[in-house]
């Protein structure tokens, strides 16, 4: 039961589900994986995303 309200509980929050298949699919996706490491590496190190680096 409580998996089944939490189940519907993220599923009412889009932003949330989005971000969570999006997530989903870069720890999975070997093709994205590989081609966007640099780029996640970059995003974590520096968290300023209004400016350009």
């Amino acid at each position: 039961r409580a998996h089944e309200q939490a189940a519907a509980a993220e599923l009412d929050d889009a932003p949330r589900l989005l971000a969570r298949v999006v997530r989903a699919h870069l720890d999975t996706c070997e093709f994205t994986r590989d081609r966007v490491a640099a780029m996640r590496a970059r995003a974590r190190d520096c968290p300023t995303y209004s400016q350009p680096t």
